[in-house]
């Protein structure tokens, strides 16, 4: 077969996964930055956070930030895709000497179905970034269900510059990646460490300990810094090939597996707006506090049962509000039924409904 090698008895090629139907080129999801249901500014802190959707940050530094949708990236000529937006980590608040056991970590965890058919093989993961701080900046790997991580220093040249950079490894078969719906592979980004999470690089997974080297700049110690990433791709073969840019419905769906609100797309949750409320019929089963949730099934069903969260029409967290009277609201005190597939089956509010249906928004997260 031209074009082909037969190894151990399996179809091999670096670019195998644009030649087989049905396999997406891309592991990553939201690489470009191109979908954020959460909104296209999210103040991250403390703690294990999410901004933009398939992206999240553990953070134990003092250090506060915003995730934008920052608009631009790469040009065509530069990397022969033309990003509309990237992912920008601005410092709102800094922390300008880092704590011994402080971090902050830019992640992305894949999902074990979707590692699934690039584990055995050769992989290169590349990236488009721009960041104001220059020098040594690290990336690291995580084989969820195993405990082992890789890690390799990159040097940003200039600043405020997109630079690409790559790197290629494989995915031992013999390591427990999670093949399920869990995470299976950590694909994490250092903005900074102290000296307790500080080690040596390496390309052989050894276990968990470290998120950079002693070489890594603090990306946090100023609030003029940003950080930004584009074109994220993880692709079977030694060579980086152009970013898959895949259309927006597609890359929405991929992200709705995870994460998926009634609004519309480009209103924040907690939007006051009636556009794509989802109605629920009062006195469900005889009982003036519960409503039948009519029109509540999700447009991609979730990796897991999600934590769903609720507003009235005009923003208020936790309600819902009466149909055809946005001033008579009710506190929402659970949802039944919730599945990989439906927000629920009817809500309970904390006082009796005197009306004969309520409306609510909702967002069902389901975020590993």
């Amino acid at each position: 077969m031209e074009g082909y090698n037969i190894m151990a008895d399996k179809l091999y090629t670096d670019d195998v996964r644009s030649r087989i139907p049905g396999l997406a080129k891309n592991a990553v999801i939201n690489g470009d930055a191109s979908v954020a249901q959460r909104g296209a500014t999210v103040s991250i802190g403390s703690g294990v956070d999410y901004g933009l959707d398939c992206w999240k940050t553990f953070i134990t530094s003092t250090a506060v930030f915003d995730m934008n949708q920052y608009v631009g990236g790469p040009t065509f000529a530069q990397s022969g895709y033309k990003s509309a937006y990237s992912l920008e980590m601005d410092v709102t608040t800094a922390d300008v000497s880092l704590a011994a056991g402080a971090y902050t970590i830019l992640s992305q965890p894949i999902e074990g179905y979707r590692l699934s058919p690039f584990i055995g093989n050769t992989v290169t993961l590349s990236f488009w970034l721009m960041a104001t701080k220059t020098g040594a900046t690290c990336l690291k790997l995580i084989a969820y269900g195993e405990g082992k991580e890789i890690m390799k220093e990159f040097t940003i040249s200039q600043s405020l510059t997109w630079e690409k950079h790559t790197w290629t490894f494989e995915l031992d078969p013999s390591l427990a990646f999670n093949q399920n719906s869990e995470a299976g592979l950590g694909i994490n980004f250092s903005l900074g460490a102290g000296a307790t999470y500080q080690g040596a690089a390496t390309d052989v997974w050894t276990d968990f300990a470290y998120q950079c080297t002693a070489n890594q700049v603090n990306h946090m110690d100023n609030t003029a810094n940003v950080f930004r990433l584009s074109q994220v791709q993880l692709e079977i073969g030694s060579e980086a090939t152009v970013f898959e840019g895949r259309d927006f419905e597609t890359e929405l769906a991929l992200c709705q597996r995870y994460y998926e609100k009634s609004y519309n797309q480009g209103n924040d949750p907690g939007t006051a707006t009636g556009t794509g409320i989802t109605m629920a019929s009062g006195a469900a089963i005889g009982v003036t506090t519960r409503a039948a949730i009519l029109n509540g099934r999700f447009a991609v069903n979730k990796r897991a049962t999600p934590s769903v969260s609720v507003w009235d029409s005009l923003g208020a967290a936790g309600k819902c509000n009466l149909y055809n009277n946005s001033g008579t609201t009710y506190t929402v005190s659970s949802i039944a039924g919730e599945g990989q597939g439906v927000v629920g089956n009817y809500l309970t509010t904390s006082s009796a409904m005197t009306g004969d249906a309520v409306l609510f928004h909702w967002t069902a997260d389901a975020s590993m």
